[in-house]
């Protein structure tokens, strides 16, 4: 039997009777939406649900591939502004996915095995690349500052642990943390550096470029430590050995080796024609003795003078003192000299060092008395025997 064409004004359809299923199921052509359809030629195969409307009118060209719409959505349109409600993910692999690091993320990217995964940001007339990450604490209608202690701006990096079978973030990671600028008081801003490293000799460390405020206005640097406000432009870890310190080169190396002790494993020179290696000022101070010659003073200072008392001293004759002094250990040696006041060249001093102390001897090396108030100066060379 013959295939039959009805053809109208606004529609056409063939049926084919020599077909064993129902002539309804092979229905080809355009019915008008006038007339219940969707005015969009049926050439291919159309199954639509009884409660599924296609309205308009357009072309929808599949070239052999399926197009399944999900049962609830919207699809996503090129040329057109979109907003996605759910989590992306770009997949150019195949296998699945770790599980989600974060309920909040908004966009994952996967690429094949060896494929690393990038973000391309092309930009024209001398724009430059810019990744915007604004932050505010609150609500959208509502925001407010978000505070010191709020981490939020972050690029995380985590490496695969065999040890857990998992992603950790303190394998491998790298932060940049940036606190808004407030107007209403001094809050700061940072950059911050973060790696912890595994194994047997685990190691953490850590660099931070960080402003305090407007007292404090420049950054600090700072390595394997926090930073601390008023801490100078490079704070480095505490540590004993060469490693928490700065090297030059690899055979000079600069470190903290106590409190207040800064140490290196090479010859340290001036090469200052005026200036030389000594003390500064706040590293010395001044006493004076008093009721005799043989009357001990206190001194904790590496470098200062010590008044003696002014009673007589016979000729040819030595007088001796303790000076307590908790800036000399026993293996130190002790500069100590007649500065001023006096007979100069009268005298001979000598300085024995002790453990927090010293013993200092003055002679009157003339042939007669001598009554002065001579003044001795002093300065500390710290040594060891080992």
């Amino acid at each position: 039997m013959t295939d039959i064409t009805v053809t109208s004004s606004d529609t056409t359809i063939s049926v084919d009777l020599n077909a064993t299923t129902s002539a309804s199921d092979l229905t080809t052509g355009t019915l008008a939406s006038a007339r219940g359809g969707t005015g969009v030629s049926n050439a291919g195969t159309l199954t639509n649900a009884s409660d599924t409307t296609i309205t308009g009118g357009g072309t929808i060209a599949l070239g052999g591939f399926t197009f399944t719409v999900p049962a609830t959505g919207s699809a996503a349109l090129l040329a057109t502004a979109n907003t996605l409600t759910a989590t992306q993910t770009i997949d150019l692999g195949t296998g699945s996915l770790p599980t989600i690091a974060s309920a909040n993320t908004q966009l994952r990217l996967a690429g094949t095995d060896g494929q690393a995964t990038r973000i391309e940001s092309l930009g024209f007339g001398g724009t430059a690349l810019q990744f915007n990450i604004r932050l505010a604490n609150g609500t959208r209608v509502a925001k407010t500052y978000p505070g010191t202690a709020f981490v939020g701006q972050r690029v995380a990096v985590s490496a695969w642990d065999e040890a857990t079978l998992g992603y950790s973030s303190t394998l491998a990671r790298y932060d940049i943390i940036s606190t808004e600028a407030h107007t209403a008081s001094a809050k700061g801003f940072g950059h911050q550096w973060t790696a912890t490293l595994r194994g047997a000799s685990a190691v953490s460390g850590g660099l931070w470029l960080e402003g305090t405020n407007t007292t404090d206005p420049f950054p600090t640097l700072s390595v394997g430590t926090a930073p601390t406000a008023g801490n100078g432009l490079l704070q480095l870890a505490s540590g004993a050995t060469k490693a928490y310190g700065v090297a030059l080169g690899t055979d000079t190396f600069l470190y903290r080796s106590a409190a207040n002790t800064v140490e290196t494993e090479g010859a340290l020179l001036s090469k200052g024609p005026t200036s030389g290696i000594g003390y500064s000022t706040g590293s010395g101070g001044t006493v004076t003795q008093s009721t005799s010659k043989s009357t001990g003073v206190t001194l904790s200072k590496v470098c200062g003078t010590i008044t003696m008392n002014g009673a007589s001293l016979a000729a040819n004759t030595s007088v001796a003192f303790t000076l307590t002094n908790t800036a000399i250990a026993s293996t130190d040696m002790i500069v100590c000299v007649h500065d001023s006041v006096g007979t100069l060249g009268a005298y001979g001093v000598v300085a024995t060092p002790g453990s927090g102390s010293a013993t200092v001897t003055v002679r009157n090396n003339t042939g007669g008395a001598l009554a002065e108030a001579i003044v001795l100066r002093l300065f500390v060379l710290k040594g060891v025997t080992a």
